[in-house]
């Protein structure tokens, strides 16, 4: 990898540390102030609203990044960057009169009235969320500080104006208009490079984009459902209060998801570009790298999860959200199923225009989820949620690895991966015994959490160096 792309890796990581540190700050105090059911009720709202973003988005953050990348002069990027931002107009209109009739008919808006009109500005204006127009142009240094400036801001909102469970409306308020104004600004510095209007767009500038969006727009609708129908389900056989506790775990495992596969989307424009140019050996090197990365990553990320999901919850979220813990021990198998599905998505599959491999595999899963969540959830509420969505990802992965086999001639399950999961083994024993002599000799808890962060990164930088030089370096020079 060259200097640019580990700079964007370097920005990237920048914007998603500053959505790790944002939650690492802001949970242990919400959490408190708010408790289980409040933040339930707001987290129900947020995975309702996200079905009908996602399907306002109908892919385009993904496709549009490709689309881009593929434009050679600055008048085709306009005509690009127009066409895709009138579709996205036009589905925020109708994504948001069919959130509307939703959450009306379910009786979403008669129990919380202002909570379910405060989202409809985010489906409408989703028009404006243009990240995927910086990240084509690999301009990863612009979102980082435009994310950085305003997740400042709305920490400063958010200790200022939270004080008490009744202000969950207030702090639906913080993310959602918070979200909105960062979004507005980099729709405006588009706006500067590409105009702010173009005269010269045809509707078969636009239909062309309908095509090769199609299974990307299905692919929204299965995976907007995906996301959702565990949390929707536990707050009809239970309660939000439940969703509460359910969601802070969900939360947790999706911002290390997104942490670790940050390079991901940095490679998209690379990945597309070696696939025009038939570079085929160069982007064969560079997937089968970035897949060593991750799993290698992984690793001690699932194992601390799994040992020490008390300590962390107790961190993150105080001793009321204890009955989640077990589900982060369940959970810790998601990030590894999710984040590699998620990278054979963006650096193979999507490329290679194979979006409707992406859906045909995203409706089996939602097919598992759907299925195991109406069994397990009834019985044994958010355990058996967590359950669910991880059977539904490893569905969802197995069935995307099968298909980049077929279209690779690369060899993921090489020597390299049984040797780090050798020294995964190691790593788990490692902390295992740690977890075991911290809990007999150390009581108090400031002290007990200290040793066990300390432990984790000794250990894991002890396992990342031996797993460099013992397997990765030989890996690196050949390449």
């Amino acid at each position: 990898m060259n200097v640019k792309v580990l700079a964007n890796i370097a920005y990237n990581n920048i914007f998603i540390l500053s959505g790790v540190l944002f939650p690492v700050i802001t949970f242990p105090y919400v959490t408190r102030v708010l408790g289980p059911e409040p933040l339930g009720v707001v987290n129900l709202a947020i995975s309702i609203s996200t079905i009908f973003i996602m399907l306002m988005q109908i892919g385009i953050p993904i496709y549009g990044i490709k689309a881009m990348a593929k434009c050679d002069g600055i008048e085709e990027k306009r005509k690009v960057f127009w066409s895709l931002i009138t579709i996205n107009i036009a589905t925020g209109i109708a994504s948001s009169a069919t959130y509307c009739v939703f959450v009306y008919i379910f009786g979403y808006y008669s129990s919380e009235p202002l909570l379910f009109v405060l989202i409809i500005p985010s489906i409408l204006f989703g028009f404006s969320s243009v990240d995927w127009y910086f990240a084509s142009n690999e301009d990863f240094k612009t979102i980082a500080i435009r994310t950085l400036f305003l997740r400042v801001i709305s920490l400063v909102c958010l200790f200022s104006f939270v004080t008490e469970s009744s202000d969950y409306n207030v702090y639906a308020f913080i993310i959602i208009f918070g979200n909105l104004l960062a979004n507005s600004m980099m729709f405006l510095l588009a706006c500067n490079k590409m105009g702010y209007y173009y005269s010269k767009l045809q509707f078969s500038d636009i239909k062309k984009h309908i095509q090769p969006l199609k299974y990307l727009f299905l692919a929204s609708i299965v995976s907007s459902l995906y996301g959702s129908i565990d949390i929707l389900v536990i707050e009809h056989y239970w309660s939000a209060e439940f969703v509460g506790y359910y969601s802070i775990d969900r939360r947790l495992t999706l911002i290390i998801i997104a942490l670790v596969g940050s390079f991901s989307t940095v490679l998209i424009p690379k990945m597309t570009k070696y696939i025009n140019s038939g570079n085929d050996a160069d982007f064969d090197n560079l997937f089968l790298k970035s897949f060593q990365l991750l799993y290698l990553v992984n690793i001690p990320i699932i194992t601390s999860l799994f040992l020490f999901s008390d300590e962390i919850i107790q961190v993150f979220a105080g001793d009321s959200f204890l009955k989640s813990a077990l589900v982060l021990k369940v959970l810790s198998l998601q990030v590894l199923f999710n984040s590699a599905s998620n990278l054979l998505n963006i650096q193979v599959l999507i490329p290679l225009n194979k979006e409707k491999v992406i859906f045909n595999s995203g409706a089996v899963g939602l097919g598992v989820s759907i299925i195991f969540c109406l069994i397990l959830i009834p019985e044994y509420n958010i355990v058996g949620a967590a359950i669910a969505l991880v059977l539904s990802e490893l569905t969802v992965f197995l069935l995307r690895l099968k298909a980049v086999y077929e279209l690779l001639s690369v060899k993921l399950l090489s020597k390299i991966f049984f040797s780090i999961s050798i020294c995964g083994i190691g790593l788990f024993l490692s902390l295992l015994i740690v977890k075991t002599v911290i809990g007999y000799f150390v009581t108090e808890f400031i002290m007990k959490v200290s040793f066990v962060f300390l432990s984790v990164i000794i250990v894991s930088v002890f396992y990342f160096v031996v797993s460099y030089y013992l397997f990765v370096k030989e890996q690196v020079q050949e390449g």
